[in-house]
C-alpha cells in the first residue's frame, strides 16, 4: 500500500473507532488555522506525525470522546494530542515491518508551519461538515553512506 494511502486509511479508521466520524477524503484545501500537534517517533526509521484539526470539528470530537455537550479549550488541547497519539499508533503498523520497533514520544503542541514545511511527506485529509482534520508524515532523511549515522 502506498504511504499517503495508508495514512489516509489510518486516519478514516482512527476518525469512526475514536471519535465516532466518518470522513470522506475530498480535493479542497484545509483551513491551516487549525490547531497543530506532533507525535515524534523513532526507531527502524525516525521522523514525526503532525495532525490539524478544525476547531469546530475539534469541539465536536472532543464532546464525543468525552460524552459530554460543553467542553472547555483544555479539554479540546487535551483531545487533540490524544487524537494524535491514537493516529499515530493506529498507522505506524501499516508503514512499517511487523519486525521494527519504535518510540513514540509524548504528543506536543506545533504551529501551522510544523504542517506547512516543504519536502515530501504523505497527506491525509478528511472533510466534515465541522472541517477538515489534517496528518501529514515526515520522515528524517537517513545518512548517506559518507555520513556518520
Amino acid at each position: 500500500m502506498e504511504l499517503n494511502e495508508a495514512l489516509q486509511a489510518g486516519l478514516v479508521r482512527t476518525l469512526s473507532e475514536l471519535c465516532f466520524h466518518f470522513g470522506d477524503p475530498a480535493e479542497t484545501s484545509a483551513d491551516r488555522s487549525s490547531p497543530y500537534a506532533r507525535v515524534r517517533l523513532d526507531g527502524a526509521w525516525s521522523g514525526e506525525f503532525v495532525i490539524g484539526i478544525a476547531p469546530p470539528l475539534l469541539q465536536e470530537f472532543t464532546e464525543n470522546i468525552l460524552g459530554e455537550e460543553s467542553v472547555s479549550g483544555e479539554d479540546c488541547t487535551n483531545a487533540l494530542l490524544e487524537i494524535a497519539n491514537v493516529v499515530c499508533g493506529n498507522v505506524l503498523p501499516e508503514l512499517a515491518s511487523s519486525d521494527d520497533e519504535f518510540h513514540l514520544a509524548s504528543p506536543t503542541l506545533c504551529s501551522a508551519e510544523r504542517f506547512d514545511r516543504p519536502g515530501e511527506a504523505p497527506l491525509a485529509e478528511a472533510f466534515m461538515d465541522e472541517g477538515a482534520i489534517m496528518v501529514r508524515l515526515f520522515r528524517d532523511q537517513a545518512p548517506t553512506a559518507s555520513e556518520p549515522s
